[in-house]
């Protein structure tokens, strides 16, 4: 300690210290504030850092999932673009592979049935005919050529005008009322009745002359018109025909269909005439009542 001089003349004594030990007490603190700070910047960086890691893994878990969605987009596109070149070419297959695909739609259709009862609907590829030589596009414009290429002129043959007078005159017996007069039928089954329609449209100017069967008629029209018609095509969809040949006192047998043409147009949803469960049941129930049908894709 030093006592210094009284500059002040004012009769008191001043002592103090001088150690510069101050100097670095007060640089010491200051150090030591600023590693305080440090050391809670240092800390606020390793939070940021252990955020950071999470956050990349759940860009990389969008990512991951973004992508899994895409690939899962592309196979089903793939699937449908399949399935639609599998419908558009079926028509252009063998009795075999043709027989084989219906049997895996009868599978899909109808998953509850056992094996037994599946066997029952399957449809046997020996009434199924070949028309992969058919080199012409498959549209409603060529549909009459077709049926003339490969339908039998016995089928499509209207009965001559004098037949029909004579028949006429004769006594109408009950089996004539139900159609049993050797008539003979080619049954064009359709996905709808708007189908049904424009197929009506395509054929009824030819000389077998057309008559459309669909569930807008009333069913008592369509059992009228064929106890009488002298049409040899049927433009049908395969529900109001299947109800028809189900009927008690059903005007259509079996026997009398002799070709039945399967129209396997696709509409915008991708949806054919084999989409419908009553297709397949149609065309056994037919098979069931006449072992001589022939059955026809378009």
């Amino acid at each position: 300690m030093s006592v210094e001089n009284d500059d002040l003349e004012d009769g008191l004594e001043y002592s103090f210290d001088a150690s510069e030990d101050e100097g670095v007490a007060i640089k010491s603190d200051g150090v030591g504030e600023g590693e305080a700070e440090g050391g809670q910047g240092d800390d606020v960086v390793e939070e940021t850092n252990e955020t950071k890691p999470s956050k990349i893994e759940s860009d990389g878990g969008k990512k991951r999932k973004t992508h899994e969605k895409d690939k899962l987009k592309a196979k089903k596109r793939q699937r449908l673009e399949y399935d639609v070149a599998e419908k558009r070419k079926l028509a252009t297959e063998t009795p075999d592979v043709i027989a084989e695909r219906l049997a895996t739609k009868v599978k899909s259709q109808n998953s509850d049935l056992s094996s037994l009862e599946l066997a029952e609907l399957y449809v046997n590829k020996s009434f199924i005919q070949n028309t992969g030589d058919w080199g012409e596009k498959r549209s409603l414009v060529n549909l009459p050529k077709f049926l003339e290429n490969y339908i039998e002129d016995s089928v499509l043959a209207r009965i001559p005008s004098k037949q029909k007078k004579d028949k006429k005159k004769s006594k109408k017996s009950k089996k004539k009322k139900n159609g049993g007069d050797g008539r003979f039928f080619a049954v064009i089954l359709s996905m709808s009745a708007i189908r049904a329609c424009d197929v009506h449209r395509a054929t009824r100017s030819m000389e077998a002359g057309s008559l459309k069967l669909i569930s807008k008629n009333k069913m008592k029209d369509d059992i009228k018109n064929l106890r009488s018609t002298d049409m040899r095509i049927l433009a049908a969809t395969p529900g109001r025909l299947l109800r028809i040949l189900e009927g008690e006192e059903s005007p259509l047998k079996e026997s009398e269909i002799k070709a039945v043409i399967c129209d396997c147009y696709m509409d915008p949803k991708m949806q054919t005439v084999w989409d419908s469960k009553d297709t397949i049941k149609t065309l056994r129930k037919i098979a069931d009542g006449n072992e001589h049908v022939h059955i026809y894709l378009y």
